[in-house]
């Protein structure tokens, strides 16, 4: 490897064999590194993912009103609308709290959940089953209107054999990802 004491302030390829580049203060010179013609399985997985959430990302900013939207939440890290919409593809919602101090089993009675996301979760199921794991019931929570990660769901089917009863909640967001979790009675 050879080394300029006196650096230019561009790097490049100097034909097919030679890179330059630089390096701090210095310019290095240095045969090209072997490419490699193969890449593994994970790495096609994370770059076909990457390349579905800048499409993602593109389509929802020609969208009315979604680049206002994605352009209020942009942060120093996250500078831009695309970024902040590139980041909402790439992550997923989280239920971090099914409360079950309010459900009886009997029909009204209510399921609390708490769901977040980087951008806006936009609905949350819930999933009652029994000991069994057949379905007891399912439908939609509705969002608090005061507290936008508190959703709650009323029970429409009796339960009269609460213990062993599992709660399932999974929430959305708006490229489709979701975040789940399950509690057991």
């Amino acid at each position: 490897m050879s080394t300029l004491k006196n650096p230019a302030s561009r790097s490049s390829m100097l034909g097919q064999n030679v890179a330059v580049r630089q390096v701090g203060s210095r310019m290095v010179v240095k045969s090209r590194p072997p490419h490699k013609q193969t890449s593994t399985d994970k790495q096609i997985a994370v770059r076909k993912k990457f390349l579905g959430a800048a499409d993602w990302a593109r389509w929802q900013l020609d969208q009315p009103g979604k680049k206002e939207s994605y352009q209020a939440r942009t942060t120093p890290k996250l500078k831009s609308a695309y970024l902040v919409a590139v980041s909402d593809y790439l992550n997923s919602p989280e239920v971090t709290v099914v409360d079950s101090i309010e459900y009886t089993g009997e029909v009204g009675s209510s399921i609390n959940v708490r769901a977040t996301d980087d951008f806006k979760v936009i609905r949350v199921k819930v999933v009652i089953r029994d000991a069994a794991d057949r379905i007891i019931e399912q439908g939609e929570a509705i969002q608090s209107p005061s507290h936008n990660q508190l959703w709650t769901y009323h029970a429409t089917v009796a339960n009269a054999n609460m213990p062993g009863t599992k709660l399932k909640a999974i929430a959305f967001d708006n490229p489709g990802n979701e975040g789940t979790r399950e509690i057991v009675l």
